[in-house]
């Protein structure tokens, strides 16, 4: 929990976490089957491992797992996605194509009057 080398919050879902479910996530020191959430996290369960071990994007150091989605970072968009976290949130499960362009939409935020990524022009 704290702020990642760009200035961005970020908080690993584990059992110190407060609000939504507090209590109910990932504890340190037991074993933890999956992938955690992340905000904004498209990686692979291959990525997701490699980037535990080591990330470019955090100068070498492992990449922290996962982080928990807030009112805040929803109302901050795009630009609060940890560039040094890891994990995979709800556009996760897409696969390409994308209706409207090439990237997941958490990546990009939803086209004008859209809901979802799911709906074409």
């Amino acid at each position: 929990h704290g702020t990642d080398g760009d200035g961005i919050r970020t908080d690993t879902p584990d059992a110190s976490a407060a609000g939504y479910d507090a209590g109910a996530w990932w504890k340190p020191g037991m074993r933890s089957i999956g992938m955690p959430y992340k905000w904004g996290g498209f990686d692979t369960p291959r990525q997701f491992s490699e980037r535990l071990k080591a990330d470019a994007a955090n100068g070498g150091l492992p990449a922290a797992a996962g982080d928990m989605g807030t009112p805040e970072k929803q109302a901050a968009g795009d630009a609060a996605v940890s560039r040094v976290a890891a994990g995979v949130d709800c556009s996760g499960g897409w696969t390409g194509p994308f209706p409207h362009g090439n990237s997941p939409p958490s990546a990009r935020g939803f086209p004008p009057g859209k809901t979802s990524g799911r709906e074409t022009s």
